[in-house]
């Protein structure tokens, strides 16, 4: 299992924490998962929220996240091929395409999303 909190709009006011169950016994031969953990800066000192959403190689919505400008994100995810993009009030989006790598466990990699004006 695994926890995050996030604010979403189901949920009961500011951050939430919600459990996370992975379908695989621990150390069973399954699929592999990598942290990708992010940051959202920009060429501005506004702030404001941004809206991350992660869809798959078929264009498949894997996920929508919340950030701030200056802020963080975590994704787990297993190897392929993603697309993600950023949604921000006064900001041109921001689009890019990443590989996960089928790596041995643990993994980690950074992803870094720059918004401009």
């Amino acid at each position: 299992h695994a926890y995050i909190a996030a604010q979403r709009d189901d949920g009961f006011g500011d951050l939430d924490i919600y459990k996370v169950t992975f379908n695989s016994e621990p150390g069973a031969n399954s699929a592999k998962y990598t942290i990708v953990q992010g940051t959202v800066s920009s060429d501005s000192s506004a702030e404001g929220k941004v809206k991350i959403i992660l869809t798959d190689a078929s264009n498949k919505t894997i996920g929508i996240y919340n950030s701030q400008i200056k802020g963080k994100f975590l994704m787990i995810l297993p190897a392929g091929k993603y697309h993600i993009a950023s949604e921000c009030v006064g900001f041109k989006p921001f689009s890019e395409e990443f590989i996960v790598p089928d790596k041995p466990q643990p993994a980690e990699m950074q992803k870094s999303i720059f918004i401009t004006k």
